[in-house]
């Protein structure tokens, strides 16, 4: 997320101009509003799907692919409150896959290799930002640098699904999430 963030901020610049800190602490507002639902209510939806693609899997692709492509719509975007629908929408999806991703730990890790996988994964959220910033940088067109997050958005999902195990979830006597446990999220 940090490269987006950085594109984030020079786009409010281009849009708000003096007033972008203002439409940054908006946007981000918005943003991490959505968050703190999208979460709990992906997990929960991603702990209860039954899709024959498997529970996480299905939620990994769907949020990366969603998300990826709102990060491109993002870029074209005129206003500030198109920004903080759009960046909502951003934040949302992208905390549909996570959480999926999440529970990966506990549904295919045995407990004696979590702290060596954690560790893995650790490492992946620290060397991302690095690599994504330095990959921003050396892209000077702004189009340019908002199409490459959505390649490379959908590109790490579609990597990620083909690489995880996912046998499919089965409840029986169940179809799936009721309405009311999707409201009891």
């Amino acid at each position: 997320l940090t490269p987006l963030s950085l594109l984030l901020t020079l786009h409010l610049t281009t849009i708000a101009g003096t007033e972008a800190a203002a439409a940054f602490g908006l946007v981000t507002g918005v943003g991490a509003l959505c968050a703190l639902f999208a979460n709990p209510l992906g997990g929960r939806l991603s702990d209860r799907t039954v899709a024959r693609f498997g529970r996480r899997r299905t939620w990994i692709l769907t949020g990366g692919i969603s998300g990826g492509l709102v990060v491109g719509a993002l870029g074209f975007t005129t206003e500030v409150w198109q920004v903080a629908i759009v960046w909502g929408l951003v934040q949302t999806l992208f905390n549909f896959q996570q959480a999926a991703t999440s529970a990966l730990l506990a549904d295919q890790v045995p407990v004696h290799r979590r702290g060596t996988v954690s560790g893995f994964v650790g490492l992946g959220a620290a060397l991302g930002p690095l690599l994504g910033l330095t990959a921003m940088s050396l892209i000077t067109d702004r189009t340019t640098q908002w199409l490459t997050l959505t390649v490379v958005a959908i590109m790490l999902a579609v990597v990620a699904v083909l690489l995880i195990k996912g046998p499919q979830h089965r409840r029986e006597g169940h179809e799936g999430p009721t309405f009311v446990e999707f409201l009891k999220t």
